[in-house]
């Protein structure tokens, strides 16, 4: 039976803000998008028991990703994050 501090870990959402428009940031996302121990898509999808929920806000997996005042802004998370 798992522990109380472990249900509320999976129960968690952490929003990971990732953005990579020429900003030095293209090597990172080759690193991440290569991984395999674990791969983003096991993140991205809680396919691993113990790790909390990840929201990935990336507009290359993100599909609710779109420009800003859209009905899915991207940059609204970074607002939101600064607040």
């Amino acid at each position: 039976m798992p522990t109380e501090a472990a249900v509320k870990a999976e129960e968690a959402l952490i929003h990971v803000l990732w953005i990579n428009a020429g900003l030095s940031c293209d090597g990172d996302s080759v690193a991440l998008t290569a991984a395999t121990q674990p791969s983003i898509e096991e993140i991205a999808l809680g396919a691993l028991p113990g790790l909390p929920k990840v929201a990935v806000h990336w507009p290359l997996i993100d599909f609710e990703c779109g420009p800003e005042g859209g009905a899915d802004d991207f940059l609204e998370w970074f607002f939101k994050a600064d607040r």
